[in-house]
């Protein structure tokens, strides 16, 4: 007799769910049905690339300087397409190089650069082994080659530097590069040339991008500043601790 009334309970239950979300039909094959009938229908067109077997997503892209690639840095691989065509044209994947087979491309962090033997694109990574790194590959117009690896190392209790955003910027005729370590909590300036670092400063909880104004350099960190003893509403993260908001459950983010 239980199972008689839980049935017909659980027949009730989702007669109302039906009625709430009647049944909505795709109405051309642009369009793709959502959890609770709902429908999307991308705008503009849609380039697909990536392993199938793989997990993937587009993380980060940019647009060289002569605007006429689009460079998209995906779980593991680099691609190129064609802005005229929008075609893909190449792509570079992580396992072509022996410190980055394994691993997996950052949250973001992917820039164009004029380099003396033409335009590479630069991006940052997590190779094997956790190993922090901004990777760089040229670019011909048809392929794509790997360059050099600037690795960061770790600062604990981080399991990983993990690098994210990157800018380069031109001082006294030197290029330098700033990186955001979403893993240290950091922000370092290396010389772009030898690699070389000229200082490493501490940034909030998680910084995630980086940009420059006016000779000043700007941070988004993803969990806000530093929690302090008087904040009351704190909660763990992977490595330390972040400020949340208790009524909402999310954090609370800032730049620095």
């Amino acid at each position: 007799m239980k199972k008689i009334r839980l049935t017909i309970l659980f027949l009730f239950i989702t007669i109302i769910i039906h009625a709430q979300y009647p049944a909505v039909i795709p109405s051309n094959p642009r369009q793709y049905q959502l959890p609770y009938n709902r429908l999307i229908q991308p705008a503009g067109l849609q380039i697909y690339f990536g392993d199938e077997a793989l997990e993937n997503h587009s993380l980060d892209a940019a647009i060289s300087s002569d605007g006429k690639w689009l460079a998209v840095e995906e779980r593991f691989s680099i691609v190129f397409i064609n802005t005229t065509d929008q075609k893909v044209k190449f792509i570079l994947p992580n396992s072509n190089n022996l410190y980055l087979s394994g691993g997996m491309n950052t949250y973001s962090g992917i820039i164009w650069h004029d380099g003396k033997d033409g335009p590479e694109v630069i991006w940052s990574a997590q190779g094997k082994n956790n190993l922090s790194y901004v990777a760089s590959a040229t670019w011909d117009g048809v392929k794509a080659e790997f360059g050099r690896l600037l690795e960061f190392k770790v600062k604990p209790p981080a399991k990983m530097a993990l690098p994210n955003e990157i800018l380069i910027n031109k001082e006294s005729g030197k290029e330098f590069i700033y990186v955001v370590l979403n893993g240290n909590n950091q922000v370092v300036k290396q010389d772009f040339a030898t690699g070389e670092t000229v200082w490493s400063t501490e940034s909030g909880v998680a910084p995630y991008g980086i940009t420059m104004a006016s000779g000043k350099l700007y941070v988004t960190n993803w969990a806000g500043r530093h929690p302090e003893s008087s904040d009351k509403e704190v909660a763990g993260i992977p490595w330390g601790v972040a400020r949340v908001n208790n009524s909402t459950g999310g954090g609370t983010r800032e730049g620095s």
